[in-house]
């Protein structure tokens, strides 16, 4: 059916498609959305109290990620972050940088310019948007939702030292 050059033809395909094959979702599983869930363990410095004041964060987080093509992987993630008039009740105005680092050893830098957190019951919800400023996902949007329950009582919002720490889940989005 087929001559000897037909069939060198024939594998030489099968050989080069089997290739680009085995090569392609390596490439590809950087350029998709990635979406990751995690805990977070976060710290305020000064504590949060119910007079505005600037407020430093730190965050540490582990996350559970998945790219375009479905493939799970574990990071870890620090965020550093700053409101100038956070307070128990409310952040406004929050800017921060984050640098997930994947199990694969890429990372993704993300530059959140601004970002809003209000309190409703108890609990606080973050929210922050940005751009991936390098790394992997490089130039795509970020957005970034957290739900955190402070550690310590209300009352310590009374208090001269505040609520210095908390812990929640986070979800975060990177889209090409």
């Amino acid at each position: 059916m087929f001559g000897r050059r037909g069939l060198g033809v024939v594998l030489s395909s099968l050989a080069l498609l089997g290739t680009s094959v085995l090569t392609a979702p390596a490439a590809q599983a950087h350029d998709g959305p990635i979406g990751c869930t995690g805990q977070a363990s976060t710290t305020y410095s000064p504590g949060l109290t119910l007079t505005p004041r600037p407020i430093g964060v730190s965050e540490d987080i582990v996350y559970r990620c998945a790219d375009a093509p479905g493939h799970l992987t574990a990071a870890r993630s620090h965020i550093v972050g700053e409101s100038p008039d956070g307070t128990c009740v409310a952040f406004h105005n929050i800017s921060a940088r984050e640098v997930v680092t994947f199990g694969d050893g890429t990372t993704s830098e993300i530059e959140y310019p601004t970002g809003r957190a209000t309190r409703v019951l108890g609990v606080n919800t973050v929210r922050l948007e940005g751009i991936v400023v390098s790394g992997r996902g490089e130039g795509g949007h970020a957005e970034r939702v957290m739900q955190v329950t402070p550690s310590g009582t209300p009352a310590d919002c009374l208090t001269s030292g505040g609520i210095t720490a908390s812990t929640g889940q986070v979800r975060l989005t990177i889209l090409p």
